[in-house]
């Protein structure tokens, strides 16, 4: 299979499991596991295999061994890891549904073929018969030029859609976009700098085409305004571009749960020190040189 883009990390997870290990240890167990994923398939029971994944001699390996195979259940020649077992399971189904969803509106090649082969006959055919048919899709060129000019875009910035992209991304409003987009872009955290919306447009629109739901994007972006809220990152460069929002690592689809904040007294001890009353205890008018407290 070929290798995923990306690799889902556990922070909290790998530390609390992973206290105890070395730092040659940690090392090893990073590039095992880094070699699963990009691979897709357990690890082969094999030590001079697994030792030359771990950049180990020998003797090193011999030392290694024991700690790791502790994050593994080997049986049947590998080592299975069942974390990653179930991340890539995951992650292999949602491949498979938006493959389905795609080819369930684009239909399979041979269709796609056959398409494209009744398209041209009809080319051929017009051009043998001379015939033409008159349009008026270009009698407002004029119009929608004034237009853009006068909403600040250009003739690049404005979205195109064709019937399918206007049924499966829903009604296209005023600003050429879908409501729907428009809806998800209101509800987006503003930020300074660069936020190109047309960029964002197009990433959001593939991710439907892909098969996801524009409720699911516009909930996990709810969700994503909401944290940059309670975090107190509005307005600031902390915000992520909303084409790497709605891009191809759906960060969408994240929780997005902002921080708890800190049980009564578990904050750091270094806190506070503002709010002590330093001169409480103090006695009044004592003569220099004498304790006053």
């Amino acid at each position: 299979m070929a290798a995923l883009p990306y690799m889902q990390f556990y922070v909290a997870d790998y530390l609390a499991d992973t206290m105890h290990l070395t730092l040659e240890q940690h090392g090893a167990y990073m590039l095992l596991m880094m070699n699963y994923w990009q691979t897709g398939k357990p690890l082969p029971d094999d030590d001079q295999r697994l030792q030359c994944i771990c950049k180990a001699n020998a003797q090193q390996w011999e030392m290694l061994r024991p700690a790791l195979l502790e994050f593994f259940d080997a049986h049947d020649g590998y080592w299975h890891h069942r974390r990653i077992d179930r991340d890539l399971e995951k992650v292999l189904a949602k491949s498979e549904s938006a493959r389905k969803a795609a080819q369930k509106r684009h239909g399979s090649p041979n269709d796609q073929r056959k398409l494209c082969g009744r398209n041209a006959n009809a080319q051929r055919a017009q051009v043998r018969t001379g015939s033409h048919t008159d349009t008026d899709t270009d009698t407002d060129t004029d119009t929608d030029t004034e237009q853009r000019k006068s909403n600040g875009t250009s003739a690049s910035d404005a979205p195109t859609q064709s019937d399918s992209d206007a049924e499966s991304t829903g009604q296209a409003g005023k600003s050429g976009y879908p409501e729907a987009f428009e809806l998800v872009w209101k509800k987006y955290p503003k930020r300074p700098g660069s936020n190109p919306k047309n960029k964002a447009f197009h990433a959001w629109r593939a991710r439907v085409k892909e098969g996801a739901d524009p409720a699911n994007i516009l909930a996990g972006t709810v969700r994503y305004a909401n944290y940059i809220r309670d975090t107190g990152r509005q307005n600031t460069e902390f915000i992520m571009q909303a084409v790497r929002f709605f891009g191809t690592s759906c960060e969408y689809e994240n929780e997005w749960t902002p921080p708890e904040d800190p049980a009564p007294g578990s904050g750091s001890p270094h806190n506070g020190f503002g709010k002590i009353d330093y001169n409480d205890g103090v006695k009044q008018g004592v003569p220099d040189g004498q304790t006053n407290f």
